[in-house]
């Protein structure tokens, strides 16, 4: 009995085994890779069509010009180029004319030996320039085009300074001249009596990364802040003969430099006035003076060293006016304690210097740096008052305060 009551247990305990395996979910295995089946993996680098190529960027090239490596670029003072105390007159252009076309068939005229090219603030390297700048100056002018101002143009030209460029022929003769400021263009052509502006603006609007246009790199301080200042207040005689005709002695061209004076004249009433008005109205004295023809030289005789003035006429240095006992003070800048620290407070890469007659006051060295200008008084006239003596060194307001009070 208990033989029977076992194997019915036994055969129910089966019976319900296999019944829940049959309610099981089936085991998915499509997740598992085999060795024999790899994992497709589907391309997803795209065809290169015309759309997703990217455009290719050609080379600009630089403008085809002429051959000029026959002129000598050279880096000058604007004053060489473009002398406003000299220069025509200019008209502005409202219609075309063939004066710019002139220009054109000039601007490599086969007579052209030297490029000079200033910077209107002076603030270049001063000297010979490379082919590439000249090539650059050349293709620079000749993309310009003939611009007109209309009626209601404001004659008064963009600020800001302005590069200057000069043509000239290998006797020193000018061809052609050109300033450019920013949106005007002003032209020269030589025989003109007048040179004409043009309004180019929109037209290059980008200064040209000439060299010599970047400053000198800072060297060394190898000489003295002082010895600096004196070679920018001594000038190098022009490229001409001294008549010595008159003079057996020895001159000393390394201290040599022009004189110039005031427009105007401070003993006469009516100048006065007017001189007193322009610094009142916020002129320098810098912008006051022009150049003449005489200069100073230093000059040696009997073991003394004394000054000489020349006149400079027809490409020769005449012998004028001998100051034998003043020991070179008329016009050679003393090192004095004041001028040696004036010297380092002045920025020397823009300080013009000037042996000045502001005259019927006084003599002596004006010198500007383009933000601050001092004058060193060498000698005094009878017009000067008392309280001013050889030796000071005054600010310009300091000397305006003294002369105009």
């Amino acid at each position: 009995m208990k033989k029977t009551i076992f194997f019915l247990l036994a055969a129910l305990m089966i019976f319900v085994f296999c019944s829940c395996e049959k309610d099981l979910p089936a085991k998915d295995n499509s997740d598992i890779p085999t060795a024999s089946e790899p994992e497709d993996i589907p391309e997803t680098v795209p065809e290169e069509t015309p759309e997703n190529i990217p455009d290719e960027v050609p080379e600009e090239k630089p403008e085809e010009i002429p051959d000029v490596s026959h002129i000598l670029g050279t880096a000058v003072k604007n004053i060489e180029i473009w002398n406003e105390n000299e220069s025509p007159s200019s008209d502005y252009v409202y219609e075309l004319t063939d004066h710019f076309d002139r220009w054109k068939n000039l601007l490599f005229s086969p007579e052209i030996s030297v490029l000079k090219a200033a910077d209107a603030h002076d603030i270049v390297r001063y000297g010979e320039i490379s082919l590439e700048d000249v090539e650059a100056v050349f293709r620079f002018l000749n993309g310009f085009e003939p611009g007109v101002f209309d009626e209601n143009s404001e004659p008064n030209p963009p600020t800001g300074g302005g590069l200057c460029f000069g043509a000239y022929t290998n006797s020193g003769d000018e061809i052609w001249k050109a300033v450019y400021n920013g949106g005007w263009l002003i032209i020269h052509l030589a025989g003109d009596e007048k040179s004409f502006v043009y309004n180019v603006e929109g037209q290059n609007t980008e200064w040209p990364a000439f060299e010599f246009l970047e400053p000198e790199p800072i060297v060394s301080n190898t000489i003295s802040a002082f010895e600096k200042l004196c070679k920018i207040y001594y000038t190098e005689p022009e490229n001409a003969a001294f008549d010595t005709a008159d003079y057996t002695g020895e001159i000393d061209t390394e201290k040599f430099t022009r004189i110039y004076q005031t427009e105007y004249y401070y003993s006469d009433g009516s100048d006065y006035q007017m001189f007193k008005a322009d610094i009142k109205n916020g002129k320098t004295f810098s912008e006051l003076i022009v150049p003449t023809d005489r200069f100073f030289v230093s000059y040696l005789e009997n073991g003394e060293v004394s000054t000489m003035e020349l006149t400079y006429t027809d490409g020769v240095y005449v012998f004028g006016m001998r100051f034998p006992e003043d020991n070179g003070e008329r016009f050679i800048m003393p090192e004095t304690p004041e001028l040696s620290d004036l010297a380092k407070k002045l920025d020397l890469r823009t300080t013009e210097c000037r042996n000045v007659r502001l005259i019927g006051y006084a003599d002596g060295i004006l010198m500007n740096d383009g933000q601050s200008e001092y004058f060193y008084v060498l000698g005094v006239g009878a017009n000067s008052i008392d309280d001013m003596k050889n030796g000071d060194l005054l600010s310009s307001a300091e000397l305006a305060e003294k002369m105009f009070g």
